[in-house]
């Protein structure tokens, strides 16, 4: 059943794009998004959180929404990267966020990461709203309800 006082849509403008890769705001519902794409490197993955969380510390964004729906892989250091992300500013910024949604990944060693960055996001800043979705359109219904 679909909540009558929740937008059913969401109107994102791309603020960044580097190979496919977005950094995305909807500014009238307060989502912040990163939508990842084939192989991610360290510079891309770098650039595009900051964003994120630069858009959580400085412009009051309190929902994420990251889609891995296309992602097949972050490169070796990308995951040394975000680990070490998670481990500081995301910690930090994790009392200013009301929800985080994951779409998951579809490929192998993109479901594989996937798998692994929710249970470090679990551990690490266990008292995030969080959850999983394999559809966009159901991730966008939870963060407006």
């Amino acid at each position: 059943m679909q909540s009558s006082t929740a937008k059913l849509t969401t109107s994102f403008v791309i603020h960044k794009e580097i190979n496919q890769n977005t950094f995305e705001l909807d500014k009238d519902n307060n989502i912040a998004k990163i939508a990842w794409f084939g192989k991610v490197d360290v510079s891309t993955a770098s650039e595009l959180l900051k964003l994120g969380g630069d858009s959580v510390e400085y412009n009051g964004f309190t929902k994420l929404l990251i889609d891995r729906s296309k992602l097949t892989e972050f490169d070796t250091e990308a995951r040394v990267w975000i680990k070490d992300l998670l481990k500081t500013r995301a910690k930090r910024l994790a009392r200013q966020v009301e929800k985080l949604a994951i779409i998951n990944a579809q490929s192998s060693m993109g479901k594989i990461f996937s798998n692994m960055m929710a249970t470090a996001i679990s551990l690490i800043i266990p008292n995030m709203k969080m959850k999983k979705f394999d559809d966009l359109i159901e991730a966008e219904k939870w963060l407006l309800e």
